[in-house]
């Protein structure tokens, strides 16, 4: 692969849009050199997650519906293929208390549309199960874990719609396997691609795409019986793959820009304040075409990772940020 810049990479700040207020400057982030992560493992998406004190990513093959796991120390450990489990679309990863749960679409399943599921405990994948019939996608689900509430919520796209709708999977005890509660549309909020969703402090946030490529955002009080709050397109701003992440304290958003054309896939990220304001964007240039992105931040140093997919040879690269 071609040199990004020797030793690391610095994000070079731009002013990406306008016509809204602008709150404190964003912070640059300085990566290291991405690495390939395993010359055999191609995909066209992915999923990632810190658990255990390791870096975990999920896919499906690039030709096919199986699904296979890496995990990061150090160095990267190689694909394995996580046994009779398939997915038609990208898995994604959550972590609740001491476990690493996978959500994905049915796979090699005929026609059904049920989200299944699945439970890592650090050395092995127990058997995937499917959810119940109110929580059904065509694409990949976004997922977080909950440790105050004790659950895992789910973001989807509706089956064969572009509606929106959020529900939560919990388990009461270890005989009680049921979702906590069911399918709850999120009024007037449409996509026809994946959502991102986290959660900073007691409240839920989450960010789609919509068909002109702007990004919308939207918020909800905390607990399961809360109020999403109408969605507010960010002015200025268009582009794929968005993932909202903490990163020390403060909610991030990251996306790939659409305004590249052509050339090298830019990776533009900004900061949320308060009360919809946004800090500037910054970009960086990846000097090739990407994919997918999934940003994860190491509990244990509060340093930022990412993961990305280069686009025509589908190859998976990992950089972290350099310093602090």
């Amino acid at each position: 692969m071609r040199h990004l810049m020797k030793g690391f990479i610095v994000l070079a700040g731009l002013f990406g849009f306008f016509g809204i207020a602008l709150a404190a400057s964003t912070p640059t982030i300085r990566w290291e050199q991405p690495r390939c992560i395993d010359e055999g493992a191609t995909t066209k998406n992915i999923s990632a997650a810190f658990f255990d004190n390791r870096l975990h990513v999920v896919h499906r093959g690039l030709s096919s519906d199986k699904i296979y796991h890496h995990y990061y120390t150090n160095r990267w450990h190689g694909q394995a293929r996580i046994a009779n489990q398939s997915s038609a679309d990208t898995p994604s990863l959550a972590v609740l208390k001491d476990e690493l749960w996978m959500f994905h679409t049915s796979g090699g399943k005929g026609k059904d549309t049920r989200v299944w599921m699945s439970k890592f405990n650090g050395t092995f994948w127990e058997d995937d199960r499917a959810l119940p019939k109110e929580i059904q996608t065509d694409i990949q689900p976004a997922a977080f874990g909950d440790p105050m509430g004790g659950y895992v919520a789910l973001l989807f796209k509706g089956k064969g719609s572009p509606q929106l709708y959020w529900g939560a999977v919990k388990f009461p005890s270890a005989s009680d396997d049921r979702l906590f509660e069911t399918a709850t549309k999120l009024p007037d909020q449409k996509s026809d691609y994946s959502p991102t969703l986290v959660r900073w402090g007691v409240t839920w946030h989450h960010v789609h795409q919509g068909n002109s490529g702007h990004l919308w955002y939207s918020s909800s009080q905390s607990g399961m019986n809360h109020i999403w709050y109408p969605n507010l397109m960010i002015p200025g701003i268009k582009g794929t793959e968005p993932w909202l992440v903490v990163i020390q304290g403060k909610m991030h958003l990251f996306f790939l820009s659409q305004e590249s054309g052509s050339a090298p896939t830019r990776l533009g990220y900004l900061m949320y304040e308060d009360k919809g304001m946004w800090s500037e964007v910054k970009y960086f240039d990846f000097n090739k075409k990407v994919n997918d992105i999934v940003i994860a931040v190491n509990p244990a140093d509060n340093k930022v990772h990412m993961v990305f997919v280069e686009k025509g040879t589908w190859k998976i690269y990992h950089t972290k940020q350099f310093g602090n």
